[in-house]
């Protein structure tokens, strides 16, 4: 049970961090992400939720459905930013 509460605790960390990063970046409008990467870093997260479930490894599910909601909306937001400059 410990090593479940350190894992959600770093994966906590984790995404803090990147959230604390995007905020950042959503206070200068600016585009957040390449498209290429985001498609990339999306793919990649899918399989790893995938392999999650698989392992019955909650920790690491939980990771990783938190990153792909992180990049879902800095691709939401890009495309919202995009659409203004033109």
């Amino acid at each position: 049970m410990l090593g479940v509460l350190i894992g959600v605790i770093g994966g906590g960390l984790v995404l803090l961090a990147w959230i604390l990063g995007l905020r950042d970046e959503l206070e200068s409008h600016k585009n957040l992400i390449e498209l290429r990467f985001s498609i990339i870093t999306s793919i990649g997260v899918l399989m790893l939720i995938y392999y999650s479930f698989l392992k019955n490894d909650p920790v690491f599910l939980f990771l990783n459905l938190g990153i792909l909601l992180v990049v879902l909306f800095e691709i939401i937001y890009t495309f919202h930013i995009v659409g203004k400059k033109k």
